[in-house]
């Protein structure tokens, strides 16, 4: 059996990667699409990194791991604790293989079984304990990306670009030489390394996508040598969404649900008043988000968004987008609930589903002066996640909008409009689920593969001859191996586990 190491890059996407592949500029990507598998992953919705990565380590849709954001509905940020599901380094934990997993986001306080985990952001210190088991931790001294203040690096991010990139590589490569030096000394059956600065860099960078290019000729370079240290290995990459240029114009939804007549405010009064707190809002938390300390900041996010929500929920999910203070909500049918959702309020309306097909309809059909489209997918919640229906906090019509757009609430004269007060970074991935998917190796056919996110964790339990929970979302995707391999002859197996998981009784 050939042992694996999965490779992730957080926010890779193939607008960018497939061009430079083209031109040369990344010679070992190059030597995958060559003669390994590569296609699109399609990610969650919302397309974030949580509950992206939440849904790829347990094989489980946003419904079964409670998680369909990076806070609780009270504006808490989200710990491992939080997740459901099994992770996909315990199963193989559990049948005898020991793994070695780093950088992966959503996983503090860390903690696997049969092997060593390091945590990625929302970790509160280097002092922390990030590495589990601790005893290890001794191995990774300044191996957080957080060691270079956030006011430093906005600082160079305006003043001298180049200069920035170059102190994110000499971090990545820290992280990089630790790793090796580690696992050499080690003998893990599987690997899993996540690069979160490809995330980050994009966010602060995308309009210089030179710089852009240099980091992922640097991470090019650097897993080539991996594989060839490591040549009877297969290496599977993945991205937990894609990513684009920061949206210029701002769509205000409730603008258009109330010139519909589906979202009343409570008077006019009201409407001006819920207009001038939701502009002032929007520039107070801009300033506070790039002035202070993340973890102030975070706790006055959570201290302002308490009382969003009424209800518990056993649902991770972001608050309330729409101050529905300002809304008459005996008449409003509609309102934006999340960036990604519209929440119905069915005891306003007479035939639920006729409403929400109506509306459905409405929406897809939206366009700006030249002709295009807002709106790229509009689903119903229980079309795309399954037991949706179950949680009324899961917004009733799940939607993306065009790289162009993003949403925002609040009362405007107009329903179209270019940003004035953008969010201070320049690459977005809202609503980019198009992510990235290869695989190259022994026992890896040469071909095209499109996936879902929730296929890694099934295929990867396949190759090491684990059965799978028939709980998991994804498929086996055999289509990837060469039919002669160990993998690629063998059938795939299921286990039928006994108890009740996330509420589904199996």
């Amino acid at each position: 059996m050939n042992k694996t190491i999965l490779i992730g890059l957080d926010g890779a996407t193939w607008n960018n990667l497939m061009p430079w592949i083209k031109q040369g500029e990344l010679p070992f990507f190059k030597k995958i699409i060559e003669k390994g598998v590569h296609g699109i992953n399609q990610t969650t919705i919302p397309c974030q990194t949580s509950p992206a990565i939440p849904s790829f380590y347990t094989g489980l849709q946003p419904t079964k791991t409670k998680t369909f954001g990076f806070r609780k509905y009270d504006g808490k940020i989200i710990s491992s604790r939080d997740i459901k599901g099994k992770r996909l380094w315990d199963i193989i934990g559990e049948n005898n293989y020991k793994s070695f997993v780093s950088g992966l986001r959503t996983t503090y306080p860390p903690k696997i079984k049969n092997g060593v985990l390091i945590s990625s952001i929302l970790v509160p210190s280097e002092d922390s304990d990030f590495v589990y088991p601790v005893s290890e931790k001794k191995y990774f001294k300044d191996f957080l990306e957080n060691e270079i203040g956030l006011k430093k690096r906005k600082n160079l991010k305006k003043n001298n670009r180049p200069k920035l990139l170059q102190i994110i590589i000499k971090i990545t490569k820290n992280q990089i030489d630790l790793i090796n030096k580690y696992i050499e000394k080690k003998d893990f059956d599987f690997i899993l390394i996540y690069f979160g600065v490809t995330d980050s860099t994009q966010h602060a960078l995308w309009n210089s996508q030179n710089l852009i290019l240099k980091l992922y000729k640097f991470l090019d370079k650097e897993i080539r040598q991996l594989n060839e240290k490591y040549p009877k290995h297969n290496f599977l990459f993945f991205s937990d969404h894609g990513f684009g240029k920061s949206p210029e114009k701002a769509f205000y939804i409730n603008k258009w649900l109330s010139d519909k007549q589906y979202l009343f405010y409570k008077n006019k009064l009201t409407k001006t008043l819920g207009s001038i707190f939701k502009k002032a809002y929007y520039k107070i938390g801009l300033w506070m988000e790039n002035s202070l300390p993340q973890p102030i900041y975070r706790k006055i996010y959570s201290l302002v968004k308490k009382g969003s929500r009424k209800e518990k929920s056993p649902i991770n999910i972001d608050p309330i987008e729409t101050d529905t203070m300002f809304l008459n909500m005996k008449k409003t049918k509609a309102y934006l609930d999340q960036k990604w959702g519209i929440k119905i309020i069915r005891k306003n309306v007479n035939n639920y589903e006729k409403f929400r097909n109506k509306l459905m309809e409405e929406i897809i059909k939206i366009k700006d002066k030249k002709g295009n489209k807002i709106f790229k997918e509009v689903h119903k919640k229980e079309e795309l996640y399954k037991n949706a229906d179950k949680y009324d906090i899961i917004p009733d019509i799940i939607v993306t909008l065009n790289q162009e757009y993003e949403f925002r609430t609040g009362y405007n004269k107009k329903i179209i409009e270019t940003l004035k007060v953008k969010r201070g970074v320049e690459g977005s991935h809202e609503y980019q689920r198009n992510a990235v998917f290869m695989a190259y190796g022994p026992d890896i056919k040469k071909g095209k593969a499109n996936i879902e996110i929730y296929d890694i964790a099934p295929t990867l339990l396949h190759m090491y001859n684990i059965p799978i929970s028939k709980e998991m979302d994804g498929k086996v995707l055999k289509e990837i191996f060469k039919k002669n391999s160990e993998p690629g002859k063998r059938n795939v197996k299921y286990k039928k586990e006994k108890g009740v998981i996330n509420d589904i009784k199996i």
